[in-house]
């Protein structure tokens, strides 16, 4: 690829969501990010202008070096904290391309995409209850009905409802602050 031309980064505060767009090679690249709170899932949105424009390879890799493997059409990454809690993380990473097929390594080709929507779901076995020494169920089971309910709407209807649901919190409030030269004005 290309050295990147009109790099820009940015981060809308008021739709929450973090963008960057940039031209290489005559194509021009863009890349949307979010959390959606009402999926509870990471929404990555990967656009070119050209058709058929990703290609490569979509690696799974887990900071703490828990082993990641494929399990249909779902990396996974499971490990264990070197705490004294034990707690037990867990990650999985959706397909990237609609209708991808179930890979036997823990990683996903991507051939001639036109765009990609990766979703991230993860959790722990930590719960807040002394008792029971700070550990839970295996959040196994409630990692992949988030991954099974957001993968069942399109990316569109994400972004939405995540919009939506920001907008509701953050629309409460507004604050104006008026410049000096507009408060001398009013003097």
């Amino acid at each position: 690829m290309a050295r990147p031309k009109g790099y820009q980064r940015s981060l809308n505060i008021d739709t929450a969501l973090h963008s960057i767009a940039y031209n290489a090679d005559g194509i021009a690249w863009r890349r949307e990010y979010f959390a959606s709170a009402p999926q509870q899932v990471l929404v990555f949105r990967f656009t070119a202008d050209r058709r058929g424009a990703y290609t490569g390879t979509l690696k799974w890799n887990d900071a703490h070096a828990a082993k990641t493997v494929a399990a249909g059409a779902l990396l996974t990454a499971a490990g264990r904290l070197p705490t004294a809690s034990n707690m037990k993380p867990r990650s999985r990473c959706s397909p990237p391309v609609d209708k991808s097929p179930p890979q036997p390594t823990a990683r996903f080709h991507i051939e001639n995409a036109d765009a990609l929507t990766i979703l991230v779901a993860a959790g722990t076995n930590y719960v807040p209850d002394r008792a029971r020494a700070w550990r839970g169920d295996s959040p196994h089971t409630q990692i992949d009905r988030q991954l099974r309910t957001a993968s069942a709407k399109s990316y569109t209807d994400l972004r939405a409802a995540h919009i939506a649901d920001y907008q509701r919190l953050f629309h409460r409030v507004s604050l104006r602050l008026a410049s000096r030269r507009a408060r001398s004005a009013h003097r």
